[in-house]
């Protein structure tokens, strides 16, 4: 299943502009798009969206969690 960027923001508390950036630093690759050009997600890295805000809030740099994808 694929989820919009509406969805993400709106479930997992991150703005449109925090996912543009996590793509921009490759600390989130890969985003497909649809047919109109839109980002969508999969469940993995809604997942992985979930564990870089966790991580954020334990204090740990953005710059660390590059090398951490591919563990969930």
């Amino acid at each position: 299943m694929l989820y919009s960027m509406t969805y993400v923001v709106e479930n997992l508390n991150v703005s449109a502009k925090t996912l543009r950036f996590y793509e921009e630093q490759g600390i989130l690759p890969n985003i497909s798009r649809d047919e109109k050009g839109r980002r969508v997600y999969s469940e993995q890295q809604i997942d992985w969206i979930s564990f870089i805000r966790c991580l954020k809030e334990t204090g740990m740099p953005l710059s660390k969690n590059k090398g951490l994808q591919g563990t969930l």
